[in-house]
């Protein structure tokens, strides 16, 4: 899926930035899945809200509600390459189909 907007939610005084991503389309199950490139991924499809978590330890964390337009990317250390490779890969996977 395309990144259309982020917005800074907050940047903690402990260095952690929390960013609010904005896709072109709704979060889909297989696109979620397919997130698993980018850390240990927890997924919940059977929560009222199908609740998902991608980690990649000292680094960021990814929430997010499937069937919503948006998400939330936790930065531990923050750094403009680790964004890009976040989007390109948000990007990538959602070529494959989702």
């Amino acid at each position: 899926m395309k990144v259309l907007e982020t917005r800074v939610v907050e940047e903690c005084l402990d260095g952690i930035v929390i960013r609010e991503v904005l896709f072109d389309g709704r979060i889909g199950a297989n696109f979620i899945k397919k997130l698993e490139i980018l850390g240990t991924l927890e997924y919940f499809p059977h929560f009222p809200k199908p609740f998902f978590r991608v980690q990649q330890s000292g680094k960021y964390i990814i929430k997010g509600v499937e069937g919503n337009e948006t998400c939330r990317i936790f930065y531990v250390n923050y750094s403009e390459e680790i964004q890009q490779l976040i989007y390109r890969t948000f990007q990538t996977v959602s070529q494959e189909g989702t």
